[in-house]
């Protein structure tokens, strides 16, 4: 199943090496909050710091065995934008369009 959209992705170090997750979280009836977290695999050389938004653009839905063998569901994330790629893009589009500002005198109709 293909996941696609935003998501703040959480960072724990074991043994100096990153893990990540993102929640999920539902309202009870009571009016509480009720969290489940899963566990996100990122590509290959790719570290987020922790509480990261990003946007997932390819990614699908996996599952690996415990050390008890029981099934756990992962998020494997191929793509993704983060907030610094928004603001990137958005600045890039503002500059060309500033470089292509005609007066009127220069359009062709």
């Amino acid at each position: 199943m293909d996941i696609l959209g935003k998501t703040k992705i959480y960072r724990k170090d074991f043994d100096g090496k990153p893990a990540y997750s993102t929640s999920i979280g539902r309202k009870k009836q009571d009016g509480n909050y009720e969290n489940m977290y899963i566990q996100v695999q990122l590509p290959k050389d790719v570290e987020l710091q922790d509480k990261t938004d990003i946007n997932i653009t390819k990614g699908f839905i996996s599952w690996y065995p415990t050390k008890e063998g029981l099934p756990k569901i992962k998020f494997v994330v191929m793509d993704f934008e983060t907030e610094d790629n928004y603001i990137q893009e958005e600045r890039e589009a503002i500059q060309n369009e500033n470089s292509y500002n005609f007066s009127d005198e220069q359009l062709p109709f």
